[in-house]
């Protein structure tokens, strides 16, 4: 018996031996594997990463309805493998679905806001700058990345714009070209086959009347060919209803009166109203599909690669229309003469997304590195142009224009008709009014943005939480009366929920909102030198 546990015990010992040096075996092995990495980083070229820095996992949450993240990979002559070589970081990106903002207000509040954000809603915007909870960037690259290309190429008077607005440099606007700040990145293109198709021309659609015509000749043809065609697709739910306030400004509305600023309400004027009921003609004769106005970035960019989709009025931004596929005849009018208004950005703003870093980032270095390689365009020395954009087109703006060369620039691409409608605008441009919207843009003087309120304060104080209340008032009404009134089933129900709408909106307090907008319409001419051509 004793040798019986001799033996067990002398094969437990072996056991533990064999175990033990397997062990040894496998940390060699990965810390070799670690060893290899890093010096495949090194061999690429970059002298920001080092044995001795470990690459570094950061998180990026999105709120951008059309871009689906990206998957990270080390793999030899991948994107990421390239951004992570050059950085030193790799990224886990968070995109949801659904409630992306109501998801990252209960992360501010249980103060786990992820490191990189790029947000899209206003309102978003807003709460995340007076939260105290991201970093003023021009501390934040002062210092971790005080040599940051991005700040020596970041236009000066944007940020003096966003300073004015936020009460200091919070973020970066990004998802838009020089060329979308000259059209407001808002266009009306049609399916260049189906239109050739049915005899028409882009060209000769310029009215109200022209343009039900070729839509009502889209469904007979569909019907003729026995083919499947959706006539067409206003933009609306990805960007605040875009679509259908630019159709607005076609048939002659603008926000803004005169070069004095005066503000009025877009839909109570002649063309916000005549926009409501032209959606609601198109919606009893069965042109326009009420559910697809709901829809997302992501859902209309799908439907417009079918290729059954006659035509799509909104937002061109983050789409790419083929200009062998797509063309565009400029704005059309209540009549052939008639005025047109175009909102145009001059600067970046809360139209677009925008870049946050979150004072709870994990590592504010490596941040620093990511985000000046990537918004700089300093990525395009080292990879494709065109993967580029077509997986990071999130942090898209006018710094890249400068880092592409035109005859390789995907970007270039992605915008022709963009710059199509701007040509197609000049050849009528009697007819066409620009409006900046930046002079519509909210200062932080005129909401609270979470300041404490002192004795001496206090009263200036109730008058911006009053502003604040009316303004938010007025919006949440007015997105949630719009979707009822162009549901009306007859003209004369439509006529009928317009005056409710009107009248609801006069006993909020439309007049007072009116003078307040037209006051900050002229701060911001005064403080960011903007101007008005109506």
């Amino acid at each position: 018996m004793k040798r019986m546990g001799g033996l067990r015990s002398q094969r437990i010992a072996a056991f533990i031996c064999i175990s033990i040096l397997l062990l040894f075996l496998f940390l060699g092995a990965m810390a070799q594997i670690d060893l290899n990495y890093f010096s495949q980083l090194q061999n690429a070229g970059t002298s920001d990463v080092s044995p001795e820095r470990k690459t570094v996992s950061l998180s990026l949450y999105s709120d951008v309805s059309d871009w689906d993240g990206v998957e990270w990979t080390l793999d030899r002559d991948t994107l990421t493998a390239c951004i992570s070589k050059q950085t030193g970081v790799l990224i886990n990106t968070e995109c949801p679905v659904q409630d992306a903002d109501m998801q990252l207000s209960l992360l501010l509040m249980e103060n786990k806001l992820p490191d990189i954000l790029a947000i899209s809603d206003d309102n978003m915007i807003r709460q995340l700058i007076s939260s105290d909870k991201v970093w003023n960037l021009e501390e934040f690259f002062e210092e971790y990345k005080p040599d940051a290309k991005l700040l020596a190429s970041f236009s000066e008077r944007e940020k003096q714009a966003l300073i004015y607005r936020d009460g200091g440099w919070y973020s970066i606007p990004t998802c838009y070209t020089s060329a979308d700040l000259m059209t407001g990145g808002n266009a009306i293109v049609w399916n260049r086959k189906l239109l050739s198709e049915m005899g028409y021309d882009a060209k000769e659609i310029t009215t109200e009347q022209k343009f039900l015509e070729v839509l009502s000749a889209g469904n007979a043809y569909a019907s003729e060919t026995s083919t499947s065609i959706t006539p067409l697709l206003l933009g609306g739910d990805q960007d605040s209803g875009s679509g259908l306030r630019f159709l607005a400004e076609c048939f002659g509305g603008t926000p803004i009166l005169g070069t004095e600023g005066q503000f009025q309400d877009l839909w109570t004027t002649s063309g916000g109203q005549e926009a409501l009921r032209f959606t609601n003609e198109l919606l009893r004769k069965g042109l326009l599909d009420a559910s697809s106005l709901t829809y997302s970035s992501r859902q209309i960019r799908n439907l417009l690669d079918q290729g059954d989709v006659l035509c799509y009025i909104g937002s061109v931004t983050d789409f790419y229309l083929d200009q062998e596929q797509w063309v565009t005849g400029g704005l059309i009018g209540v009549e052939e003469d008639a005025t047109r208004y175009m909102e145009v950005q001059s600067i970046g703003g809360y139209k677009w997304t925008n870049i946050f870093v979150s004072k709870s980032c994990t590592d504010l270095a490596g941040t620093a590195e990511f985000l000046d390689y990537m918004v700089s365009g300093d990525v395009f020395s080292d990879y494709d142009a065109e993967e580029i954009q077509k997986d990071w087109w999130i942090f898209k703006n006018p710094m890249w224009e400068s880092r592409l060369q035109i005859q390789n620039s995907r970007d270039t691409e992605d915008n022709t008709e963009t710059q199509q409608t701007l040509d197609a605008l000049q050849d009528n441009a009697s007819n066409v009014k620009r409006i900046d919207g930046a002079l519509l843009e909210i200062p932080r003087n005129h909401f609270q943005m979470g300041e404490p309120v002192t004795q001496e304060s206090m009263q200036e104080q109730e008058t911006i939480q009053d502003f604040e209340t009316l303004y938010n008032n007025i919006q949440n009404y007015e997105r949630a009366k719009i979707s009822y009134l162009v549901a009306a089933d007859s003209e004369e129900s439509f006529v009928s929920r317009y005056r409710e709408f009107c009248e609801g909106l006069e006993s909020l307090g439309l007049q007072d909102y009116e003078q307040q907008m037209s006051e900050v319409v002229r701060e911001n001419a005064e403080n960011v030198q903007l101007t008005n051509e109506t």
